[in-house]
């Protein structure tokens, strides 16, 4: 499992988000035929009353299904950035993803990789 996580400053929308998976799954060698995005806009509250002191903030939260994991935006309007999660069992070049992020907003601040290690497919069930 591989696992990159990058930190970002600038204006993002779905739109955006939309338009740099499919230049990340490119560079990535990832597809998502067949799978459609799921959107959650924040603040949310489900029974229609903010709760006190909760916290949160303004923005979206964007996943994307890939063939081998998921693609994730996590996003805030006031802290005018936010953070993407590139995660696939296939291995894939991080630095790339970050050198492609870098032309995309103003400042790319972290990245964190790991490499889990763990076997593509189980057997025997367990």
């Amino acid at each position: 499992m591989f696992v990159s996580i990058y930190a970002f400053r600038g204006d993002i929308d779905e739109h955006k988000v939309a338009e740099m998976n499919k230049q990340i799954a490119i560079i990535a060698k990832m597809r998502y035929d067949g799978f459609h995005c799921a959107v959650w806009h924040f603040p949310a509250y489900p029974d229609g009353t903010p709760p006190e002191n909760l916290g949160g903030g303004v923005g979206f939260t964007y996943v994307q299904p890939i063939i081998s994991s998921f693609l994730s935006w996590d996003t805030w309007r006031e802290l005018w950035g936010g953070y993407v999660f590139v995660v696939s069992c296939l291995e894939f070049n991080h630095n790339e993803l970050l050198d492609y992020l870098k032309t995309q907003f103003h400042k790319v601040e972290g990245i964190k990789v790991y490499d889990l290690k763990l076997p593509y497919m189980r057997k025997g069930g367990s």
